[in-house]
């Protein structure tokens, strides 16, 4: 697989894409029962999560999936938790967002990435899905937490943590929930398998964790049910899957405005679409 930067407009988002065309039944690959987080950088990254967890007392530690490697034609992954995350992913982008010369948990992640990828090993992964046909969805509202630039509103796409089914069905299970929650869309799973097609992996380099792009193009009457789902977001916005609209997008989006798997997500929709190549800018 070759990685491709995304640079449109003259302007970087610190974002990779990995195309892979496949389907979405039986992409995933969990290999083992135990977590293989890198126990060292769970470590660095603990102060980060003991901070987070006082600043919100509420957060629940899930069993999610941790992206391991990309096969030739599936994601090697195992299991892990959301508080994992928190300690590796989200403590790495706030070590990059304080600055200075001293980073190391990216060293540590650079020095645990096994097969050469900046991202590492075990990083959780998310599926990153949206409605294709004639328009796409982005959403505009605040940026993850702790992200840069609180008062800019921040585009994004419909996503979720890529929880372990019981039967299997990890993507398009989360894939399934996720735009019911957040779309109003209700599409089971089954349904999710039949229609999704996976685009590729997104590998966003501020906190070096990997997301799984799905198109998934619904129905006149399914469209019409879109909503902006449980209130996380300010509004849901549409652009048209044209060299127009695509540049319009890109335009209206810079890399501040911008999350950079929705960035990759985007990129990843544009080059199936046939409108641009792998690293145009």
């Amino acid at each position: 697989m070759t990685e491709h930067s995304i640079v449109r407009a003259g302007q970087v988002y610190p974002v990779v894409v990995e195309p892979l065309r496949s389907g979405i039944a039986g992409l995933i690959d969990l290999a083992g029962d135990e977590t293989a987080c890198d126990p060292e950088l769970l470590a660095l990254g603990a102060p980060h999560l003991k901070w987070l967890l006082g600043d919100r007392p509420g957060l629940h530690d899930g069993r999610i999936v941790c992206w391991s490697h990309t096969g030739k034609d599936r994601i090697v992954a195992s299991p892990g938790s959301y508080f994992d995350l928190l300690a590796t992913c989200d403590a790495i982008r706030a070590e990059h967002q304080r600055g200075g010369d001293s980073a190391p948990l990216r060293d540590r992640a650079h020095a645990s990435a096994l097969r050469g990828r900046a991202g590492g090993r075990h990083r959780r992964v998310r599926a990153a899905h949206g409605p294709g046909g004639r328009r796409a969805a982005v959403r505009d509202g605040p940026p993850e937490p702790g992200a840069r630039h609180r008062s800019r509103p921040v585009a994004r796409r419909p996503s979720g943590m890529l929880e372990r089914d019981p039967d299997g069905r990890h993507l398009e299970t989360t894939v399934s929930r996720e735009l019911a929650e957040e779309l109003g869309v209700t599409i089971a799973p089954d349904e999710v398998a039949r229609r999704g097609e996976v685009l590729g992996v997104i590998h966003d380099l501020l906190r070096l964790k990997p997301d799984v792009a799905v198109r998934l193009d619904l129905t006149a009457r399914e469209a019409l049910g879109l909503t902006a789902g449980d209130g996380e977001f300010v509004e849901l916005g549409q652009f048209d899957i044209t060299a127009q609209g695509f540049d319009d997008f890109w335009a209206a989006r810079p890399p501040s405005t911008i999350t950079a798997p929705a960035a990759g997500a985007v990129a990843l929709l544009e080059q199936v679409a046939g409108l641009r190549r792998p690293a145009g800018g």
